[in-house]
């Protein structure tokens, strides 16, 4: 039997999903002998979940102190929701600027990485370094976003 616990441990994969086995028409899986019981299942996904969620709160607190780009995605009274250029929507772990309000969708900005939890990062904007992506630019498109992750140097300049 291969290692998993190990593998996930040493690997420290960034993204990792499991998923309980369930018949589907027409597999060939289907067909073979003594399947796993449903709560034998259960418990190895919560084990290989929860070993990967150790995983990752090593990985997010490494972050801590940290700068990043983050593209905004929502802004509320209580501050912005965004995410890096790693993270897709609505799928893995968000970066919450607690307070900033007047950011807007789209928005891409430096932010400093101030704590972790399992999935998500809290985070404030970057004071100004004389840098051209310090400060929120003008909503970009995903092809813009793209290049930018692409080429670090490209900086997106937009006409007022």
């Amino acid at each position: 039997m291969v290692n998993t616990s190990g593998f996930i441990d040493k690997a420290e994969l960034d993204r990792v999903g499991c998923f309980k086995y369930s018949p589907v028409e027409g597999a060939k899986a289907n067909e073979l002998p003594d399947p796993v019981p449903e709560d034998v299942q259960e418990a190895r996904f919560q084990r290989f979940m929860e070993l990967q969620q150790q995983v990752s709160v090593r990985k997010l607190a490494r972050k801590v102190g940290k700068e990043m780009t983050v593209l905004i995605d929502e802004v509320d009274e209580e501050g912005a929701t965004g995410r890096s250029f790693a993270d897709a929507p609505e799928i893995d772990g968000l970066v919450y600027l607690n307070g900033e309000t007047g950011l807007k969708p789209g928005d891409m900005v430096k932010v400093r990485i101030d704590e972790a939890d399992e999935y998500d990062l809290w985070a404030s904007k970057a004071t100004a370094s004389g840098c051209a992506r310090a400060q929120p630019q003008k909503p970009v498109s995903p092809a813009d976003w793209l290049f930018y992750w692409l080429c670090p140097n490209y900086v997106l300049h937009r006409a007022p």
